[in-house]
């Protein structure tokens, strides 16, 4: 009877020292990628949506990652991973690039990847959120593909032109279309949008167009003008390019640009910095 009851106390002396397991902490969700041909966007007040993100980066070789707001308070860092092996049409072996706090990046939602990238390499992202030991399912998955940025020859930066229809004149590089924007430096307001194949010929090293040219949209050859104003006496003014490239679609179908819902930027392309010229008094 002694024997007994000392096992017991035994007994429950062990389950009043046992403390449950701490819970596993909640897994955050992961962020939501913003895929390379998202509609881009022009604002007067933060310029050109690519600008910000989604695809190419302007004066290096970058790759910029955008996300949709992100709201997971219990979350703390982001891990981006990236990869450049497909197999089957699906990427494989992703290798983590990046992890950094979340907070550093709730402004802008994006990341600007420029870890040893190669011209006309596919790089696939997706991205996963941390919170403690915690790490979140991986996002959504998208692809960029960095081509040769044309090189701004004329006007050139901080130069004054003698018309107000001055000739543009850039590098040619290998890309299918150029979009080039010119806007008003002060108050961002753009005064010509333009798509266009290489306007002087594929032959030609040296590219040039007039400012003002206006094209009714042509789907066949993606030529379209996207808004024109005469540009103004003694104002400065900005303009860049961006240079894309033909890429294939899931149907099978070129993808250039909706043709209902405005212009997009493909996720193969360019872009040059904004460069700045004034007009004559």
């Amino acid at each position: 009877m002694v024997k007994q009851l000392s096992s017991i106390l035994v007994f429950s002396s062990l389950i009043l020292n046992c403390t449950p397991e701490d819970p596993d902490p909640v897994r955050p969700l992961p962020p939501e990628l913003i895929v390379a041909d998202s509609l881009i966007s022009y604002s007067e007040s933060t310029g050109l949506s690519i600008d910000k993100g989604i695809g190419p980066g302007s004066g290096d070789d970058a790759i910029i990652l955008r996300w949709k707001p992100y709201n997971q308070t219990n979350a703390t860092e982001f891990v981006v991973y990236r990869t450049t092996q497909l197999f089957k049409d699906v990427p494989l072996n992703f290798k983590q690039i990046s992890r950094f706090p979340v907070l550093s990046a709730q402004n802008q939602n994006s990341f600007r990847d420029t870890f040893s990238l190669n011209l006309n390499t596919d790089y696939y992202y997706r991205m996963t959120a941390i919170s403690g030991s915690s790490e979140s399912e991986v996002s959504n998955v998208v692809f960029y593909n960095l081509i040769a940025k044309p090189s701004i020859s004329s006007p050139s930066a901080g130069t004054t032109v003698n018309s107000f229809t001055p000739l543009l004149e850039w590098s040619l590089v290998n890309a299918s279309e150029f979009l080039i924007f010119v806007r008003e430096r002060d108050s961002k307001r753009l005064v010509w949008g333009y798509i266009t194949h290489p306007p002087s010929g594929y032959a030609d090293q040296n590219q040039s167009i007039l400012y003002g040219t206006t094209q009714v949209e042509n789907p066949t050859y993606h030529i379209k003008t996207l808004v024109y104003s005469p540009l103004e006496a003694n104002t400065v003014y900005e303009w860049k390019i961006i240079s894309t490239q033909l890429t294939t679609g899931p149907d099978n179908q070129d993808q250039f640009y909706s043709r209902i819902s405005g212009f997009t930027i493909v996720p193969k392309g360019s872009s040059t910095q904004w460069v700045a010229f004034k007009t004559k008094n």
